[in-house]
């Protein structure tokens, strides 16, 4: 047993040495940080590109470093938040091109640890390969048009897109990229309404400078103001000794999303007002107006309608956001990509968790009969669940939700007879309209519904007639 330890001891300086020399021998630079934004280790390609010694930074937050010309904390946050693994392309400060990629590290109770980074220069290669803007932005756009055709994987950010709705609103998102006018993606939370701003930004002539997102409704509105709009030095106690930029600040030349601004006080939606008709954020603490180019991206799950009656959300904001108003539906109204999304996600937690799973087309067509109150989200998270929870290779209704078996045994309970309210009836006929259509036989979709091909048939000819065919 004590040889058996000594291997595995010298097999581990053995992995531990080979991972130090490919770590510092690394042409890009790398650096690790813990959950709290402290450097902990950094390569010598770092410590070259940016001229800093190693004994500088070990130690000190990424936030300290962030005026330093080519250096990005937003990546490096966004996997810490996230819990996932980020790349963005970023145009820094010097107008370099970089590419930021940030894994996480998870410890003992599931949490981020540590995050590893990578920064490449892709300046001159992109200087190589586009000759002009114009067929670069040409490029981008067939990149963007392709994806929306099955799934949009941009750095780490996936949607389906195969309902003719869906389609249309990332179309309109198309349309609207290639120029500065302000949108408003309303939604209810979970419906990738960031996802559709990152698009937008990603097909705008934007796409080379930074993408930033801040949670309104996530932050405390004192330290709001501050992420919003920065703070000058000495502003209150606690603040850095240079001052800090804040997120639109941090934005210029790109697009910031102010998510949930629906949650935005009063006191702060004047703020922000005045920088959307003026251009200009003043910092806190400061007199001194700074000229910013940014373009503006707002999105809410609330009524903000609503609202504005209230006397809880300016009106005058509100027509300044509205300006071009894109509503992402629910997924109980696009019905037709809940299976191409369970599918998709099915195939990406196999393949990120090396776990063979499939689903049997009685527990897709429960999947299928669900509302998804939560959406994208949740119809993500529970296929995620199944595959790590599952204990067979194939899933069975057995190994779905309760919450998911419940409101499925519902929708067969009223198959059998009972009156029907209209939404309960709209519901049952996509849900057999839509299982014909991709069974092609009533046979099998009336198998996957868990009712007699008699009954099923009967149905599918009255809801045809009173309701029409679904459009795929």
């Amino acid at each position: 047993m004590k040889e058996v330890w000594k291997i595995r001891i010298q097999d581990y300086d053995i992995k531990l040495n080979l991972f130090e020399t490919t770590f510092e021998l690394c042409y890009d630079p790398l650096f690790v940080i813990d959950k709290d934004g402290v450097f902990l280790k950094v390569n010598e390609a770092f410590s070259r590109f940016y001229g800093y010694p190693l004994k500088e930074v070990i130690g000190k937050k990424i936030d300290d470093f962030y005026d330093l010309k080519g250096f990005s904390t937003i990546t490096a946050k966004k996997a810490i938040e996230k819990g996932m693994k980020v790349t963005e392309k970023e145009l820094t400060n010097s107008n370099r091109n970089i590419v930021v990629t940030a894994i996480p590290v998870f410890g003992e109770k599931n949490d981020v640890a540590q995050v590893v980074c990578s920064i490449r220069d892709i300046t001159e290669t992109l200087n190589k390969t586009s000759n002009t803007r114009e067929d670069n932005h040409a490029t981008i756009n067939q990149d963007i048009h392709l994806g929306l055709e099955t799934t949009l994987d941009d750095i780490q950010k996936e949607i389906v897109v195969n309902s003719q709705n869906v389609k249309d609103v990332f179309q309109l998102g198309k349309r609207v990229a290639n120029v500065d006018s302000t949108v408003f993606i309303l939604g209810e939370s979970g419906v990738g309404k960031n996802i559709l701003a990152h698009t937008i930004h990603q097909q705008s002539g934007r796409s080379n400078g930074p993408f930033i997102e801040i949670n309104c409704g996530a932050i405390s509105e004192t330290l709001l103001e501050s992420e919003l709009f920065g703070y000058a030095p000495g502003s209150f106690t606690g603040a850095k000794k240079d001052g800090k930029k804040g997120h639109i600040e941090m934005a210029h030349k790109g697009t910031i999303l102010l998510d949930e601004v629906g949650e935005m006080s009063q006191s702060l939606q004047v703020k922000l007002l005045h920088f959307l008709q003026s251009k200009k954020i003043t910092r806190v603490g400061s007199s001194t107006p700074i000229k910013v180019d940014v373009r503006v991206i707002a999105a809410t799950n609330r009524n903000v309608e609503q609202l504005v009656k209230e006397g809880e959300f300016r009106e005058d904001l509100y027509y300044r956001l509205n300006v071009v108003p894109i509503y992402l539906p629910p997924l109980r109204e696009r019905v037709d990509d809940i299976e191409p999304l369970i599918m998709f996600y099915l195939q990406k937690y196999k393949d990120l968790y090396g776990i063979n799973r499939k689903i049997s087309d009685k527990a897709l067509a429960k999947l299928i009969q669900y509302s998804w109150p939560g959406n994208v989200r949740e119809l993500q998270n529970v296929v995620e669940r199944l595959v790590v929870t599952t204990l067979e290779t194939t899933i069975y209704p057995d190994d779905l939700p309760e919450n998911i078996l419940n409101h499925a045994n519902n929708v067969l309970e009223i198959s059998s007879g009972t009156v029907l309210s209209r939404s309960a009836e709209e519901r049952e006929a996509h849900t057999i309209i839509s299982t014909y259509q991709r069974y092609q036989s009533t046979y099998k979709a009336a198998k996957a519904l868990g009712m007699s091909q008699s009954t099923f048939f009967r149905k599918l000819r009255s809801y045809e007639k009173k309701y029409g065919k679904v459009q795929t």
